[in-house]
């Protein structure tokens, strides 16, 4: 009777086993599922390790484009600062010339209304550099653009401006 009990009991945990759904997702699956499908196990755990190689390399070429476009930006920067101060000059031009018309030394009226054309011009070109500087958004390459474009602006203010000094 024994046998037939331990018998009973092998073909019940047998049939119990057999009828274990496996699953090759270590997740989903559970002890016995780990010797079924070890290979998989091996295979997804090597792939994950590559993934993961792969991923630290692109991160590295991610940070050290990063350190190559934080250079840019302070070269870009510093260009932007030689414009502040090459507009600081001008103004100081401009602010000689308008001291003469307010004291009376210039009294044609065509000097008078391109000289406040001047200034307006070097408000404008100050607000287009504040703005420049408070983009932190903005691309390299759209800034260069930009500081080019200031820059020539600016380089036709000095133009004028130097002409007009002579009054």
């Amino acid at each position: 009777m024994f046998r037939f009990i331990v018998a009973v009991v092998v073909v019940l945990l047998a049939g119990g086993l057999a009828g274990c759904h496996t699953t090759s997702d270590p997740a989903k699956g559970g002890f016995f599922d780990y010797f079924v499908h070890r290979g998989d196990y091996e295979n997804r755990q090597e792939q994950r390790k590559q993934q993961l190689t792969q991923l630290q390399a692109q991160n590295a070429g991610l940070r050290s484009q990063g350190s190559a476009l934080e250079k840019q930006m302070a070269q870009e920067q510093k260009k932007l600062d030689a414009l502040q101060a090459r507009i600081e000059v001008t103004s100081a031009e401009l602010d000689k010339m308008r001291l003469a018309i307010q004291q009376g030394k210039v009294k044609n009226r065509k000097v008078r209304r391109e000289v406040e054309a001047l200034m307006a011009r070097r408000t404008e070109l100050q607000g287009k550099l504040q703005q420049l500087r408070s983009q932190q958004n903005m691309s390299v390459p759209a800034l260069q653009a930009q500081i080019a474009e200031l820059q020539k602006e600016i380089a036709e203010l000095e133009e004028e401006v130097l002409a007009r000094t002579g009054l």
